[in-house]
């Protein structure tokens, strides 16, 4: 996806969070926070299809579903409260690099 492990979030605070979990009602996705909505934007892409699709199958996830939180404003400049995230999902075998719908949200 064009980041590294340095790009992961640790999500420091009073939870002990996972580097990365997968999630499911239907069909697992693989959730990872990143540190900074920049570098979330900067994803691409998988560079190699199939070598992220055994990527996905080696930890049993349809694909990855990266997102970051979002400061104490929210695009139009408001102040958020609680917990805001923004997120893009990158399946492991749908014919597209990127669901630019995110249709599992």
């Amino acid at each position: 996806l064009g980041l590294s492990t340095e790009d992961i979030s640790s999500l420091e605070g009073s939870i002990n969070w996972p580097t990365f979990i997968n999630s499911s009602v239907a069909r697992p996705k693989t959730l990872i926070p990143i540190k900074s909505l920049d570098r979330l934007h900067s994803a691409t892409s998988p560079a190699d299809p199939e070598k992220f699709c055994q990527l996905c199958e080696s930890i049993d996830s349809t694909g990855i579903y990266i997102y970051a939180k979002i400061g104490d404003a929210d695009a139009r400049g408001e102040e958020t409260k609680g917990l805001s995230f923004e997120a893009r999902q990158f399946p492991k075998s749908s014919g597209y690099g990127e669901d630019p719908a995110t249709g599992i949200a």
